[in-house]
């Protein structure tokens, strides 16, 4: 088939057609289940005359390339999923013989953990199957229609399906059809994606295949990159990062980006960082998108953190770090203000205030340390986790204390006007501290 041909056909197809597939031939036709259940008994009729070794049990999904169903292979008892498809017309049936031999054989040598496999595949006149692996779970579609897809879950599925994408491409092989429908995801929240280079193996173009099922023609339709449509005969593996980024999208919103759309973070709890990647997936030039789907993967794995506001189920958490300077600090100050005391009714060795104070301190410098830590943790992560008293009294301890010291000794006061200063300091700090509280607290919120 030539060039100009193919690209008359895209283009000769009509705005009626176009409905009449959306809407299904059935429409408005009150005998079209009728004939829809006899149709399908004379097919399955026909597959199992033609591969009696297959047991089929129940129809999975159909469309524009043909029928999946849910079989069993007798021999290996095992179930199966087994997909049947046709050649477009009579004409075209020898082309389809040698093209679905030669793309069947190249499906059939990819094996990634996240590809369905390929069992076995055969072709007899106009039909071709393909015995592939069978998938126990749900696809992204009924996923995200039924409202059980969480943000943090779609982040963590792509960077599964980018590495299936791009084991795929380094074969050699395109998709052609990137879709909720066809990534699967099963019960243990694995990725499975099916239909690899099945547009291609069936030798149509993509936009062909798209626009002949009975109804998802505009699903389909909406994930095609650009020159899938402009120049159908010139995509590579680019109109699929393209078909990715559109998927992603809908993973984060629940809707497709058409025509002017907002960012994924407008309309979910994506960051900014993340709209940076789902939008250069988008670009509608190849060449502005990612060049391989590696680097999508790679994108989202460098970035810091994926902040989002916690979930109505998810309690904020006390800050563990928090704690722990609370306890040294507060150890510290215990033993230096007994230090202190017994410096003022008691003779007390030089040599043993020096060890005592300097344990102290040792104590309240790690609790310092882990205070410091645990206010910039509480700040990125607010309100998430919580605990900012005791992280800002861990926190600032060690340096009171310190500056305690420095100024009672170079004060030359009596043991009770020492005392005196000493709980004096203490009061004014801890002012401080409740003050230093609510100014980070008051931070925190102004930034969330």
């Amino acid at each position: 088939m030539s060039d100009d041909a193919t690209k008359e056909e895209i283009e000769g197809l009509e705005a009626a057609k176009l409905f009449r597939t959306a809407l299904g031939d059935s429409a408005g036709d009150p005998g079209a289940a009728r004939r829809a259940a006899e149709e399908e008994r004379t097919v399955r009729a026909e597959i199992e005359q033609r591969l009696p070794e297959i047991e089929i049990l129940e129809l999975l999904g159909r469309g524009g390339m043909g029928r999946v169903y849910r079989a069993r292979q007798k021999k290996l008892d095992r179930e199966v999923a087994l997909k049947v498809v046709a050649a477009p017309d009579a004409e075209r049936q020898g082309d389809f013989a040698r093209r679905f031999e030669r793309e069947a054989q190249a499906l059939a040598r990819l094996s990634h953990p996240s590809l369905v496999s390929i069992h076995d595949y055969g072709q007899d006149g106009p039909f071709g199957w393909l015995v592939m692996e069978y998938v126990e779970g749900s696809n992204l579609r009924d996923l995200i229609r039924a409202g059980k897809l969480e943000p943090r879950e779609a982040l963590a599925l792509v960077p599964k399906i980018c590495d299936a994408l791009q084991y795929a491409h380094d074969k050699g092989v395109v998709h052609r059809d990137v879709k909720p429908e066809n990534i699967l995801v099963d019960r243990e929240g694995g990725v499975k994606i099916a239909d690899f280079g099945l547009a291609k193996l069936i030798g149509i173009p993509a936009a062909l295949v798209s626009l002949t099922g009975s109804r998802e023609v505009l699903g389909t339709f909406r994930y095609m990159a650009p020159e899938q449509l402009e120049r159908p005969l010139e995509v590579d593996h680019r109109a699929d990062i393209y078909s990715l980024g559109v998927v992603f999208y809908e993973m984060l919103t629940g809707e497709i980006p058409m025509g002017s759309f907002d960012p994924p973070s407008a309309r979910s709890a994506a960051t900014p960082e993340v709209d940076d990647v789902v939008l250069r997936a988008l670009a509608r030039e190849p060449e502005r998108r990612y060049q391989r789907a590696s680097e999508v993967k790679s994108h989202l794995e460098s970035l810091d953190r994926v902040e989002r506001a916690p979930e109505p189920d998810e309690p904020p958490r006390l800050s563990a770090e928090a704690v722990v300077s609370a306890v040294l600090s507060g150890a510290g100050l215990i033993l230096f203000t007994f230090v202190a005391v017994l410096s003022t009714v008691a003779t007390l060795m030089a040599s043993a205030a020096f060890l005592m104070c300097l344990f102290c301190f040792a104590l309240t410098l790690a609790g310092s340390v882990l205070g410091f830590a645990a206010l910039r943790r509480i700040r990125s992560s607010w309100p998430a986790l919580y605990g900012a008293g005791a992280a800002v009294f861990g926190a600032w301890t060690a340096i009171l204390i310190f500056f305690n010291g420095v100024v009672l000794s170079i004060l030359p006061l009596s043991p009770v006007a020492s005392g005196f200063l000493f709980l004096l300091l203490l009061a004014g700090e801890a002012a401080f501290l409740v003050l230093y509280r609510r100014r980070f607290l008051k931070r925190c919120a102004a930034a969330d």
